[in-house]
C-alpha cells in the first residue's frame, strides 16, 4: 500500500433508517481534503490516501461490515445506499468530497455523484464493475471461468495451477492437457449448486443465500467469496481466500 497505517480518530453508528445504523469511521487530517465513501471497512483502505492532505471518511453500507442488522438486503436498495452516503456527508459536515470507489463501490460512487453532482469534487474508480447483465453473465456464469479455470474447477488450488486447464466446461480437454476428470474435484463456487441449476448461478445463490436454512445459505456464502476473493484481483491474496472460509465474515 502506498502510505502507511494509521487509525481512525473518530467512529461512530449513523442511523438512517428505523432498520438500519451504518458503522462509519474518519481518519488522516482533520482539516484534509474530505474523501469517501467505503463498503466493507478494512484498515487498509485508509492506505490509499495521504494522510497529511485527506480527511479520510469510510463507512460500511448496510448489511456489511460493522454495520447492522448484519447481512440484512431488506430496505437495501441502490438508492437506499446513495441516500445514506448524502446523510452521512452531512453528519460529518463535509460541503463536497472526493468520491472513491472500487468493483461495486465504482457503481454506487457514480450513483451517488449522477444524484448529487454538486457534492462531488471528483471521483477515483477502480476495478469498474457497473453491473450489466454482460458483466454478471461473463462473472458468475461464463467468461471468468475461462480466465480462472483453476479456481472454478478444483478444489485444490495447488493442483490446480499445476494443471492449469483452458476448458473448464468441457471435460473432453482434460486429459489432453494432463488434468483429472472434474466431476469429482469441483471447485467450492460449482459445489453448492446442483447440476441441473448451474445454467443459471446467480439465480441459485440467491435462493441458497436468502434461504432459512443456514447451514446452506453459509455453505452457498463461503463459496460465493471464495470465488470472488479467487478472481477479483490481478494478484491473489491467499489471506483474502482465507478469510472466505469464516462463516461471520461470508456471510
Amino acid at each position: 500500500m502506498p502510505y502507511p497505517p494509521i487509525q481512525p480518530y473518530e467512529t461512530g453508528q449513523l442511523k438512517v433508517s428505523d432498520l438500519h445504523e451504518l458503522y462509519y469511521e474518519v481518519s488522516g487530517n482533520k482539516e484534509g481534503k474530505p474523501g469517501g465513501p467505503g463498503g466493507g471497512v478494512d484498515g487498509k483502505d485508509r492506505c490509499y490516501f495521504d494522510p497529511d492532505v485527506f480527511k479520510i471518511i469510510l463507512f460500511d453500507q448496510r448489511g456489511a461490515g460493522k454495520s447492522t442488522p448484519s447481512a440484512s438486503i431488506e430496505e437495501n436498495t441502490t438508492w437506499d445506499l446513495v441516500s445514506d452516503i448524502e446523510k452521512l456527508r452531512e453528519h460529518v459536515k463535509v460541503d463536497k468530497w472526493v468520491v472513491f470507489g472500487g468493483s461495486w463501490g465504482s457503481t454506487l460512487s457514480l450513483a451517488y455523484a449522477q444524484s448529487h453532482p454538486d457534492r462531488v469534487k471528483a471521483l477515483i474508480l477502480r476495478g469498474i464493475f457497473t453491473l450489466r447483465k454482460s458483466e454478471l453473465e461473463f462473472f458468475y456464469q461464463n467468461g471468468a471461468s475461462h480466465v480462472f479455470p483453476e479456481a472454478w474447477i478444483f478444489a485444490n488450488k495447488k493442483k490446480a495451477f499445476l494443471k492449469f486447464c483452458s476448458m473448464p466446461n468441457d471435460p473432453t480437454y482434460l486429459p489432453m492437457l494432463g488434468c483429472k476428470s472434474n466431476k469429482k474435484k469441483r471447485d467450492e463456487y460449482l459445489a453448492p449448486i446442483p447440476e441441473d441449476e448451474r445454467h443459471d448461478l446467480m439465480t441459485a445463490y440467491h435462493k441458497r443465500l436468502t434461504s432459512d436454512n443456514i447451514q446452506l445459505r453459509t455453505e452457498a456464502a463461503k463459496a460465493w467469496s471464495k470465488w470472488e476473493m479467487s478472481t477479483s484481483k490481478l494478484r491473489i491474496n491467499q489471506e483474502d481466500i482465507a478469510r472466505a472460509e469464516a462463516d461471520e465474515w461470508a456471510l
